[in-house]
């Protein structure tokens, strides 16, 4: 019975290591889905963003360095999730015929682990895109005067 307990963590432990790591295989197809959802969340922010830096600098204002970083920092992902979630739906559609298994593992489990870091990644710059200021008044140069004649 003394033997029964460490044999038992050590199954314990083993299962919750490899389970965790299964998941990126089995959920690939719902880890897309829900990268997909969170870049469209994150464009929906980007526009609105994007609407409101466009009407300030209609009105001779210039945008903050932070907001246009953001701005471009929303276009890099986007470009980086599209390659994620191209490579993952071929992935998917290579599975063997009549069950739910990839026909390479090592590249779905590698795919499935990328999108859910990449996940966490467009939710963090989507909260990052809550700015109360986005434009600032421009410089006005200073304007001589002429004396009067």
């Amino acid at each position: 019975m003394d033997c029964v307990s460490p044999i038992l963590d050590v199954v314990t432990r083993v299962w919750n290591c490899t389970a965790k790591h299964a998941g990126y295989i089995q959920d690939l197809q719902e880890n897309m889905n829900s990268l997909r959802n969170a870049m469209q969340e994150l464009k929906n922010v980007h526009e609105d963003v994007k609407g409101r830096v466009d009407l300030e600098e209609q009105r001779q204002m210039r945008r903050t360095n932070e907001v246009d970083g953001w701005l471009h920092s929303v276009q890099v992902m986007e470009i980086e999730v599209n390659e994620i979630l191209q490579k993952g739906y071929q992935e998917i559609q290579k599975k063997c015929p009549e069950t739910c298994c990839p026909k390479n593992g090592r590249s779905s489990y590698k795919l499935g682990k990328k999108a859910s870091k990449k996940l966490g990644a467009v939710t963090e710059l989507r909260n990052k895109g809550r700015f109360d200021v986005v434009a600032e008044r421009l410089a006005q140069a200073p304007v001589d005067e002429r004396p009067g004649e």
